[in-house]
């Protein structure tokens, strides 16, 4: 006696397995290739061998790994507010604004004139000046 064998549409499994991958990869920031391919060839297999259809691409990664480790997953509380549900003002002061430390362009003379310049305090070593810093000469 013989069953025919289920299986969804490979190209439609491969399709999935790659945008599901996708969305792992790009959330976790993944570059281990050993673990991307982990990951397509569970996420294939799963869908080849579904009876129910090609499954839904799952955009929350924490969920989407548990499908891919085959654990139940665990109850996930959103990272943030639902949208709507904070007011888009805050009684927050504005941020300070942070003045630049050099003038316009001090950096970038400094370090091509002087290869002792100290970004730090702005200094160099000046020629003959015994190992004494003194402030770059930058004539903005």
């Amino acid at each position: 006696m013989s069953f025919p064998a289920w299986a969804e549409d490979p190209a439609q499994c491969r399709r999935y397995a790659s945008a599901q991958t996708e969305s792992i990869i790009q959330t976790i920031n993944l570059r281990a290739q050993d673990a991307v391919v982990f990951i397509w060839n569970r996420l294939y297999s799963r869908c080849v061998l579904s009876e129910t259809g090609v499954p839904e691409i799952e955009y929350d990664w924490r969920k989407a790994m548990a499908e891919v480790l085959n654990i139940k997953p665990p109850n996930i509380q959103p990272l943030s507010p639902a949208p709507g549900s904070v007011p888009a003002t805050d009684d927050l002061p504005p941020p300070k604004i942070i003045e630049p430390r050099w003038p316009s362009g001090f950096i970038t003379y400094c370090k091509r004139y002087f290869r002792s310049f100290d970004p730090t305090d702005g200094t160099v070593l000046m020629p003959g000046s015994k190992g004494r810093r003194t402030k770059c000469p930058f004539k903005g």
